[in-house]
């Protein structure tokens, strides 16, 4: 495997594992302060656990909500490709490869306007 092939690689399994953990640390606390509460029934309970508005990963965080560390594993996951396509497009520019420099970046202007929502 190439040098490429490796950092690549290294970056979708680190970012893939440091969501896992997040989530799993997140989920594993979420339980630990909610798990022994009732499961809310009604409208109110509909597509909510009913513990609280939906939080950002940095108000979660700053709160000490569990919510927040989960959010934030999402967060690094819906990242990591995007994280990815940046580094496969500095990593072609080393190696002088124009047509995947452009390819990429060209892949990475639609990966950033997809998630600001422009597509």
């Amino acid at each position: 495997m190439g040098r490429i092939e490796l950092w690549l690689s290294s970056v979708l399994r680190g970012g893939v594992l440091l969501s896992a953990l997040l989530v799993l640390l997140g989920g594993g606390w979420f339980l630990e302060l909610h798990g022994q509460a009732p499961i809310p029934r009604g409208p109110e309970g509909i597509g909510t656990l009913g513990y609280g508005a939906q939080v950002t990963p940095g108000q979660g965080l700053s709160l000490g909500q569990p919510e927040g560390v989960i959010s934030l594993g999402l967060l690094v996951l819906v990242l990591t490709p995007l994280v990815r396509v940046a580094l496969s497009a500095a990593l072609f520019l080393v190696e002088r490869d124009w047509i995947f420099v452009l390819i990429t970046l060209w892949v990475l202007v639609l990966l950033v306007a997809s998630l600001l929502g422009f597509l």
